[in-house]
């Protein structure tokens, strides 16, 4: 199965990559809700870079785009976090931040674009889903380049590797499962593997 088909697994991923939202991205939020007339719809878009051409093939044909929408659908502000938040905003100010990431995650469009993968997104939550997002891509990309070298090593004979998935974090080991998946690769042993890590 694959990671993100598994519900219970894909919201454990979604909630540790919620913890990457941060003060800093809530205090951009925050400045924007103060401007009088503060269109909180108008799109206020990010792109997700893929310099590598076969790379970006590779992710969209395994469901990429599938995969970032189901995180963002996930992203929230964690009640573990909020004694953090509440070092720097009001609690009024936190309630309109949970309002906003609810109502308006509906709203973000990601698709497949020249570049990489445009996240197309309210000016109310773009500067609270951007470093979670981009994390989590940077880190697939990192990901999917090395497992991609060990795939070509072995004549592109995925039934020769094996996943040993220790990331440093749930969210590294998410990633690890989800590009090894891409590539065919296996995460139990047989013989004649060789292990990835």
């Amino acid at each position: 199965m694959k990671p993100e088909n598994n519900d219970s697994l894909f919201d454990s991923f979604g909630e540790y990559v919620s913890t990457n939202i941060s003060v800093i991205d809530l205090m951009g939020t925050n400045e924007k809700f103060m401007k009088d007339g503060f269109d909180q719809l108008r799109n206020d878009p990010f792109m997700l870079p893929i310099d590598d051409l076969d790379m970006k093939e590779h992710l969209l044909k395994n469901g990429y785009v599938e995969l970032l929408d189901k995180l963002k659908d996930r992203l929230q502000l964690l009640p573990e976090c909020m004694d953090i938040y509440r070092s720097f905003f009001e609690n009024e100010s936190i309630e309109m931040f949970q309002l906003a990431v609810k109502h308006h995650l509906g709203y973000v469009k990601i698709v497949p674009d020249e570049i990489g993968v445009l996240v197309n997104c309210p000016a109310s939550i773009s500067d609270i889903i951007l470093t979670p997002i981009s994390r989590v891509h940077h880190e697939i990309q990192l990901s999917t380049r090395q497992f991609i070298d060990f795939y070509n090593a072995v004549g592109k004979d995925s039934k020769r590797l094996f996943l040993n998935a220790k990331g440093s974090n749930k969210v590294s080991q998410f990633i690890q499962l989800w590009v090894s998946g891409s590539l065919g690769i296996r995460n139990s042993i047989s013989n004649s593997t060789v292990v990835v890590t």
